[in-house]
């Protein structure tokens, strides 16, 4: 009987902490904020699902370089953090307690 040997991979470790973190912060922009930036979100958090990611390659023979992935996240959570309705809100709740 053949077994399969499944390695820790940092890439795939890293790319699903960032799906996850994505889909968070998209889950509490559709509940706080508004519907659209949550589905922006959820659009970025798929990118970073290491089965989406065989998917993608699988039907548009094209997938985005790690390096490209890790670089858009930190552009991401700048946005996020910085000038996103999302933290203005945080702060908000923040100040009134």
């Amino acid at each position: 009987m053949e077994t399969k040997t499944k390695r820790i991979n940092i890439k795939n470790i890293i790319s699903r902490f960032f799906g996850i973190l994505f889909l968070t912060i998209a889950i509490l922009n559709a509940v706080l904020i508004h519907r659209v930036p949550g589905v922006l979100y959820t659009l970025f958090s798929l990118i970073y699902f290491p089965p989406i990611q065989k998917i993608a390659r699988k039907f548009f023979n094209f997938s985005i370089p790690f390096f490209l992935k890790i670089l858009l996240a930190l552009v991401i959570l700048w946005w996020t953090l910085g000038v996103g309705d999302l933290m203005e809100l945080f702060e908000t709740y923040m100040r009134t307690k």
